[in-house]
């Protein structure tokens, strides 16, 4: 689980590090916080005993 939400964010940044160097800026930043988010709630509801964070 946590596995795949580490490697979710690492995907996210290296896109991120991308648009940065095409110089459109951060935009997938928030898109991220808001993806994370959701996956919190997810497994909150999924699995209590477990914390994704």
């Amino acid at each position: 689980m946590f596995y795949l939400i580490a490697n979710k964010i690492v995907f996210y940044l290296v896109i991120n590090k991308e648009m940065f160097n095409f110089g459109s800026g951060g935009k997938l930043l928030p898109a991220l916080f808001r993806e994370f988010s959701e996956l919190s709630e997810q497994g909150s509801t999924e699995n209590p005993e477990i914390n994704p964070l």
